[in-house]
């Protein structure tokens, strides 16, 4: 195999991973994707955040890490939408990606520091195989009433992408 054949064999493979990760979570043709079930520490006490006791809300979570320039910057819009929607059955879960001996620490100092709102879950790298292999943060996922997944935002997403998102399903 020659080098060109290599390098197109190489991109379709790689088209073909990214088109079953595109189709994982896109809800092609009706299919329903339910979320996965977790259940992490928090960051704050170290209780137990639970998917399955936001059962009938709207759920936001967003994978992010206290380092991440994009992640800080979508912190503000998360806390503006708990705060507008959570009367409305919407909650908003970080998942915080961070490692070390010292993440609970640091997340929990993160918290108090930025005025976050929501619940904090230490995540670790189950949870983000679960959710169809986390590879970027921030990375973010909108669950309906029901459980399923409805849409996925890689990367940093605007304050008026979410709000429309989650208007929609609050109607």
């Amino acid at each position: 195999m020659d080098l060109r054949s290599k390098k197109s064999f190489a991109h379709t493979i790689l088209s073909v991973l990214v088109l079953g990760l595109v189709i994982c979570f896109t809800n092609p043709a009706g299919a329903v994707t339910k979320v996965p079930h977790f259940a992490l520490p928090a960051a704050d006490d170290g209780k137990v955040i639970d998917i399955n006791a936001y059962q009938g809300k709207v759920v936001l979570l967003n994978f992010f890490a206290t380092w991440c320039p994009p992640c800080r910057k979508e912190i503000k819009s998360l806390i503006e939408l708990q705060n507008e929607f959570g009367v409305k059955q919407l909650v908003v879960i970080g998942i915080s990606m961070d490692d070390g001996s010292s993440r609970a620490k640091v997340v929990s100092k993160f918290i108090k520091k930025t005025g976050i709102n929501y619940p904090v879950a230490l995540g670790d790298e189950h949870v983000a195989k679960d959710f169809g292999g986390v590879i970027g943060i921030p990375q973010s996922f909108l669950v309906d009433q029901s459980g399923n997944v409805v849409k996925s935002y890689p990367g940093y997403v605007d304050h008026a992408v979410f709000k429309n998102d989650i208007e929609s399903l609050l109607k």
